[in-house]
């Protein structure tokens, strides 16, 4: 694999205008829409993290509904006209969010996150994976490497080559070590599993981030505790970590990446 990330210096905007679909459109206006709040109190108690569209009539988006102290998972449908908020259950006793979706069609979403115990008590926190059938929102058991005291172990986004190859990508707390490691888990159409991970020496990881081609071409990407960028690809047989640049200007420089997308196998794209 013969792979260069180029890095390029982020610019902050309001941006009001998509990329032109042609040379001779005119450029299209982003509006916003008005989107339910089915439970916070105020505003800021609800957040959308996470979106995912298999059709101008099918798109989902989930993340987090605060209601007082207590979080509960929040999933939105678009069905073309409207947004609607669905129901979307939380571990029973554990307060709970959504941090990724994808949306394979129809009848068939995932979104993943993590859920916690109330607050005051044992704050571990564990996976938390959902699955969409057309009619409601199930939790799908979903490995958790470390448990105990305040480890914790969080997904943070998924991708989907098809409905039976499905990937997720986090990470995990160890808090007796006091380290934080990468997380991938894999759906193969029965289970999901956790896969083993690469790590990066005298350093901890967190994805952020990951994008699905193929079966032997997934990226992940997020940063390492280095505060410097971190992409890690899966070849099919094992994942590892991918050099990437980051920028080393300014004073405490801190580098991270939380979103990727691929165009194909030879353009992918990173940002944070």
């Amino acid at each position: 694999m013969n792979t260069k990330w180029i890095r390029t210096v982020p610019l902050l905007a309001a941006v009001v205008l998509a990329s032109l679909a042609s040379p001779a459109s005119a450029a299209t206006v982003w509006k916003v829409l008005p989107t339910p709040n089915p439970g916070g109190q105020n505003v800021s108690d609800i957040t959308l993290s996470a979106v995912s569209s298999s059709s101008p009539t099918d798109t989902w988006a989930v993340g987090i509904d605060q209601i007082g102290a207590f979080r509960v998972p929040l999933a939105e449908h678009w069905n073309g006209t409207q947004w609607q908020a669905v129901p979307a259950p939380a571990p029973s006793g554990r307060q709970a969010w959504l941090n990724g979706v994808v949306d394979l069609g129809p009848g068939n979403a995932w979104a993943v996150g993590e859920s916690s115990a109330a607050q005051g008590t044992n704050l571990s926190v564990r996976t938390l994976i959902e699955h969409w059938d057309g009619a409601s929102w199930t939790i799908v058991p979903s490995p958790n490497p470390v448990v105990g005291g305040a480890s914790g172990d969080q997904l943070n986004a998924v991708a989907a080559i098809g409905p039976n190859n499905i990937w997720a990508a986090g990470s995990v707390h160890n808090d007796p070590a006091q380290e934080n490691v990468l997380l991938f888990e894999h759906f193969d159409g029965t289970a999901w599993k956790a896969v083993p991970t690469p790590s990066r020496p005298g350093s901890e990881h967190f994805a952020s981030g990951i994008t699905a081609i193929s079966s032997n071409d997934v990226w992940a990407v997020g940063n390492d505790s280095l505060l410097t960028t971190l992409a890690a690809h899966w070849d099919g047989t094992r994942w590892s970590i991918v050099s990437t640049p980051s920028l080393h200007d300014g004073i405490n420089p801190i580098n991270s990446l939380t979103g990727v997308t691929a165009v194909a196998a030879d353009d992918v794209w990173a940002s944070g």
